[in-house]
Formats: C-alpha cells, sequence, structure tokens
C-alpha cells in the first residue's frame, strides 16, 4: 500500500487522518496481527506531522485496541480479541478447543489451606474448613490470555490434591474423579489495571486495562446443588471480549 500523504488544510484533525491510515494498513493486511509499527520518529518523517501528533493518534489506537504497547519494545498491531459468550459455563480448555485454537496451561501454585473468612463466607463453609487453592497463567496459542485463581471445597476435590493440573481440564477431573457436574455459575466483571506481579506474567506493562472477573460456581453433588467452586481471574482486555444476547 502506498502512503499517503496528510495534509493539514483538510476538515478531518491531523491526528485523525492518521488514525484513518493506520487502519486502512491493518484493514489492507500490510500490517498484520503482531507487527511492529514504525517508530514515532519514523512516522513523523512519513507523514511530516509533529511527533505529539504521532503520539495522540497512536494513543487513541491503543485505547480503542487496534493497538497494543509492549513497554521497552514498541507499538504493535494487536491480535484479534477472542469472543467469549457470558451465558455459557465452560472451562478454558473446552473454550479454546471449540475456537480451534491450542490452549496451554502454566501451574504456578496448587496448595490446600484453610478457608479464611472471605473464602468461607463465598462458598457456604466453616472458616478454616480445607480448601484447594490453584493459581494458573492460560494461553492460547502460546500467547498469555489470563490469570486465574481457583479456589474449591476440599471435601468435594480430595481426590484431586495430587493430580497434574497443568496439562488436565479441571471441570474434566472434578466429574470424573470428584463425581460432581458443574450446573450453573454467577459471574461479576470490571475494569481494572494490571499489577506488577501480573503485568509480568500477562506480558502487558504495568498499569495497562484488564478485566476482572469473579465467578461462584455451583455442582451436583451427592445429590444436592453446593457452592464448589471460586474463581477470580484477570483477562487481558486487548485479547479477550465477552459479550452476552439480551432478548425482549
Amino acid at each position: 500500500m502506498t502512503d499517503v500523504m496528510i495534509h493539514g488544510d483538510r476538515s478531518l484533525p491531523i491526528y485523525v487522518q492518521l488514525e484513518n491510515l493506520v487502519r486502512d494498513k491493518i484493514d489492507s493486511g500490510d500490517w498484520a496481527p503482531g507487527i511492529m509499527l514504525p517508530s514515532e520518529r519514523q512516522l513523523c518523517d512519513t507523514y511530516g506531522i509533529a511527533r505529539m501528533t504521532v503520539r495522540q493518534a497512536i494513543s487513541n489506537l491503543v485505547a480503542e485496541g487496534l493497538l497494543t504497547r509492549t513497554q521497552g519494545r514498541g507499538t504493535f498491531v494487536a491480535r484479534p480479541r477472542l469472543r467469549q459468550p457470558l451465558s455459557k459455563l465452560t472451562s478454558f480448555t473446552e473454550d479454546m478447543r471449540d475456537r480451534g485454537l491450542l490452549g496451554s496451561t502454566r501451574l504456578l501454585m496448587q496448595e490446600q489451606m484453610a478457608a479464611s473468612p472471605e473464602i468461607a463466607a463465598v462458598l457456604a463453609i466453616a472458616v478454616g474448613a480445607p480448601v484447594l487453592q490453584i493459581q494458573r497463567l492460560r494461553s492460547a496459542n502460546g500467547h498469555p490470555m489470563a490469570l486465574e485463581t481457583s479456589t474449591l471445597r476440599g471435601d468435594i476435590t480430595a481426590p484431586l490434591r495430587h493430580e497434574d493440573l497443568e496439562h488436565q481440564s479441571l471441570y474434566r477431573l472434578l466429574e470424573e474423579r470428584c463425581g460432581v457436574r458443574m450446573l450453573r455459575a454467577s459471574q461479576e466483571l470490571e475494569a481494572g489495571i494490571a499489577g506488577e506481579a501480573e503485568a509480568r506474567l500477562l506480558e502487558v506493562a504495568p498499569g495497562a486495562p484488564v478485566l476482572r472477573i469473579q465467578r461462584r460456581s455451583l455442582v451436583l453433588w451427592q445429590g444436592q446443588e453446593v457452592l464448589c467452586e471460586y474463581v477470580r481471574s484477570t483477562y487481558r482486555s486487548d485479547r479477550y471480549r465477552f459479550y452476552v444476547e439480551l432478548e425482549r
């Protein structure tokens, strides 16, 4: 695609003209997902515009999710966001498989501990009751997507204490080893910013926007519906998008 020069006498502001040029390059395939953009200085020289104008256009496109910044490396064309329906309860492994992507997990922690007052209230168990806590980094095709901390009732999940939870689906193991069936869950979503530890694992800059999700899952166990799982997840907002279909 031939570069089109930007003109100061047009009705559109110069930074908007640059935003449109970048969109055109991405839409045409000239700049593919993952490619690094020219530096601010190079864009200034190419289009004959001020550095502050370039910075404004790039910042707007980053906020829009079309571009992404990596601290110390540069600005890149963002990869298309995965869309996850809020109305369907699936495991990360199942979700990636259904999309034709290779899901992978890095196990960061797997430990049995005593329930804190907060966890006890969420799972409707006694303070100090055993719980299994698992922290995992979830990736798709090798790209970090989410940091997930799951806390499960210890009496239900006792058979999983020494299971390999890095290469197996937790929900499948709950069915096969613990004899429980996932029924439904409630989720709460909110916007947040990545802390330093999260940013390092998710490969984003500290302070980058993220999606925070809390989920409480019910299972059928011994003929009764009980709360079994409390999950706190942090998703990269430049890689994941949640949606819901509404009817009237």
